[in-house]
């Protein structure tokens, strides 16, 4: 787990401060991460085989999202554990809702006080 000093940026206003904990995982976690989603997937599809129509349509789409998503969760190597930052324009601190997501930067976000859309990115030097 690493703590990173970030910067909140939105359009017009200038950088508010943000700090975010990411975790890096491991290649048997990122294994298990990415088999859940088309075992999930493969679940919906046979789950839909007995209603009629909706049997043409959602077992395929499900398996391919699974298949998709998985793939996705796979190939994320970092996560964020929390992410806190104050909005630039209104000021509010909050929690930037990215707990459990895949760490990636730039990353566009809202604020939760003023709808305001911000950028969480690396500090300009």
């Amino acid at each position: 787990m690493r703590s990173l000093g970030l910067s909140l940026r939105g359009f017009g206003t200038g950088a508010g401060p943000a700090q975010a904990e990411v975790r890096r995982l491991g290649g048997g976690e990122r294994i298990r991460r990415a088999a859940v989603s088309p075992a999930v997937g493969l679940a919906v599809a046979v789950l839909v085989l007995p209603i009629p129509i909706v049997h043409f349509m959602v077992p395929p789409a499900a398996i391919v999202a699974g298949i998709v998503i998985g793939i996705r969760r796979g190939l994320a190597r970092e996560l964020f554990l929390t992410a806190r930052g104050t909005c630039p324009r209104c000021g509010r601190e909050q929690s930037l809702g990215l707990t459990g997501s895949a760490f990636r930067l730039p990353r566009e976000i809202k604020c939760g006080g003023c709808g305001h859309l911000l950028t969480l990115e690396e500090p300009q030097a």
